[in-house]
């Protein structure tokens, strides 16, 4: 009983604190269908699946198969909020934290840094998927550290974790160079350290060629091609000579980027608190080493760790040759944990309470991002449907034109001619633009009429449009609202929304 009893309120806690995070956080967008970007082609995600499985995600759609096509934005958070408190929980209990206060540090860290927002705003279908596939990186380490032939196991839930979503690899590595910092401080040799250090890489090795080969396999049983998009498996890194010390300085770079924030107006603010946060680990890192008397092989490997650790946490751009954005960035959001975890070993109370303070404010920082970002996508949803409903109605009116047999082609796209100042500056992401509307690229415009407007069209696909591009009378056509946009050209009709 007691030790059921030690598992149920830790647990319990781990999941009020996830909750209450998560909705205070992601309320907006939890209630409310503000599908743009991305989330338009996912708002059934049953057409999605085979684009998934060519990415590599082949276990999406065995996953969605489970819980519905449907995208039900308040059903996702309830999910995400599941597995990332089960994240939580299970962290807690590698790195044994014991404090109340770490758990619900660890939990607004993960439940509102701006990989969650970002992933909120435009990719609202997939952030339940994101947090299984952390739990599952998640439940590999702890395999590696419970048992013997953990590997084993863990190499298996690796290889779910990147079926389900590649980048969340890099919170496993960050968990196993953590949990070899920590055995260093409390005393264990360095030898066991590093047999422990080798058992974890060979889980992630052998959890990647587990994914790999099953993978190939899945293509061949699928009959679905790999994909060649930017972001698909053949665009990983080729590590030649050059090409391995740029990947590495972006893998910094990147890193340092991703924890100074993108919130306008805070530019000041998130480098002076992860100063303070640095300054005060360091002064609790070196009581530490002296206090304990630690060897100095052992505090060379500590060094060597902390030096090492954005480029672990950050794995997934160093390996990346021609994509990194945001979404893949969760993994950098484990250093937290290294201040956190010298909180626990330290009974002074003044640095606790001075790294206790300041990430507790880059939590509440990243709240207030979120509520910004997240009243700018309101702002967005309600003019992409004024400017949809404009051009819609404008096609409609054109001489020729049939509603349901004329094929509609949208040729380049629209730009949100009114962005509300009062977001400007709010972010510098790959993925947040305050002048774009909800429609961003050629599927997404088919997308909104389907999915948003219910609206009866036929279309051409996306090849045939760029073809049409070069013939002379649409290069010669203005571009939309301007007399002259529309073309019909045999069953279809061209609209010119830009120059491309």
């Amino acid at each position: 009983m007691a030790n059921i009893s030690n598992i149920k309120k830790p647990l319990l806690e781990s999941f009020i604190c996830v909750f209450v995070l998560m909705l205070v956080t992601h309320w907006i967008m939890a209630f409310h269908e503000y599908f743009l970007h991305d989330a338009l082609c996912a708002v059934n995600t049953l057409a999605d699946n085979s684009f998934q499985i060519g990415l590599g995600r082949y276990l999406q759609p065995v996953y969605r198969f489970i819980r519905g096509n449907d995208t039900i934005p308040w059903l996702i958070t309830l999910l995400a909020s599941v597995f990332l408190s089960l994240s939580v929980y299970i962290i807690s209990k590698l790195l044994d934290f014991k404090k109340r206060i770490s758990l619900i540090l660890i939990s607004g860290i993960f439940a509102t840094n701006t990989t969650m927002s970002l992933s909120y705003s435009s990719y609202i279908p997939w952030v339940d998927i994101y947090m299984l596939s952390m739990l599952f990186a998640v439940i590999a380490v702890y395999f590696c550290l419970k048992y013997r032939f953990g590997f084993v196991f863990g190499s298996v839930f690796i290889c779910l974790s990147l079926a389900l979503y590649q980048s969340y690899i890099s919170v496993a590595v960050g968990l196993f160079m953590l949990l070899c910092i920590k055995r260093l401080i409390d005393g264990k040799r360095c030898g066991d350290v590093a047999r422990f250090g080798l058992k974890g890489i060979a889980t992630v090795l052998l959890g990647g060629a587990l994914y790999w080969g099953s993978y190939k396999l899945i293509l061949a049983l699928s009959g679905v091609a790999e994909s060649n998009t930017y972001n698909s498996l053949s665009h990983l890194s080729s590590f030649s000579e050059a090409g391995v010390f740029i990947q590495l300085g972006e893998a910094y770079t990147a890193f340092i980027h991703e924890l100074r924030g993108i919130i306008g107006g805070a530019e000041i603010l998130f480098p002076l608190l992860l100063a303070i946060i640095s300054v005060c680990s360091i002064c609790l890192l070196v009581s530490l080493i002296m206090k304990r008397k630690l060897q100095k092989a052992s505090v060379l490997l500590i060094a060597v760790l902390i030096l090492l650790f954005p480029l672990g946490a950050n794995c997934i751009r160093f390996v990346s040759a021609s994509v990194y954005h945001e979404l893949m960035a969760f993994g950098c959001f484990t250093v937290y944990l290294l201040p956190i975890m010298l909180t626990e070993e330290e009974p002074e109370w003044g640095h606790r309470c001075i790294i206790s303070g300041a990430i507790a404010a880059i939590i509440l920082c990243n709240i207030v991002f979120a509520y910004r970002l997240y009243r700018q996508r309101e702002y967005t949803y309600s003019e992409t449907a004024r400017v949809m409903e404009e051009l819609v109605d404008y096609i409609e009116s054109q001489p020729g034109f049939v509603h349901g047999e004329t094929k509609i082609v949208f040729l380049g796209g629209l730009a949100n001619e009114h962005p509300d100042p009062q977001y400007d500056g709010i972010a510098n992401s790959t993925l947040y633009n305050n002048n774009t509307l909800g429609v961003t690229y050629y599927a997404t415009y088919y997308s909104y009429l389907e999915n948003i407007m219910h609206y009866d069209y036929a279309y051409i696909s996306n090849d045939d449009a760029t073809a049409l591009r070069t013939l002379p009378e649409v290069a010669a056509m203005p571009s939309y609202p301007a007399d002259g946009c529309c073309l019909i050209i045999g069953d279809a009709i061209i609209v010119k929304l830009s120059q491309w």
